[in-house]
């Protein structure tokens, strides 16, 4: 069996800097994780019928408490990770890259409280 000096879980922000900084100290002693497949250029989905199949839910995984019900009992593989919780949604990307291949630069603006007094000068909505 390998020995490893290192082990990443997830190639999302994250594990792809971690494991390629742990990569240079330990040349060929780093093992990287991920759940999901290689999605080349061009290969994401472009249709809504393409979406429909994209979804991920492994059975297996007792996660359906947490899965949409149409979902629930499909085993599928792609991309969409959907998670249902008592006060919040998530989706979570499946494959090489993690959430960086989902992410769609989404940015939500703060509120103005988050800019407050408090912060030192350099750190202020206008500037």
């Amino acid at each position: 069996m390998k020995k490893y000096e290192a082990v990443v879980i997830g190639t999302g922000f994250g594990g792809a800097v971690n494991g390629c900084r742990l990569s240079k100290k330990w040349p060929g002693k780093v093992l990287i994780l991920e759940r999901g497949k290689r999605y080349p250029k061009g290969s994401f989905p472009r249709s809504p019928h393409d979406m429909s199949k994209n979804f991920w839910n492994v059975p297996e995984e007792n996660s359906s408490k947490v899965r949409p019900k149409k979902l629930s009992k499909l085993n599928q593989t792609g991309l969409f990770d959907i998670r249902n919780y008592k006060n919040m949604d998530v989706v979570i990307s499946a494959g090489l890259g993690g959430g960086s291949l989902i992410y769609a630069n989404v940015f939500l603006e703060p509120p103005d409280h988050i800019f407050d007094e408090r912060w030192p000068a350099n750190i202020k909505r206008k500037v």
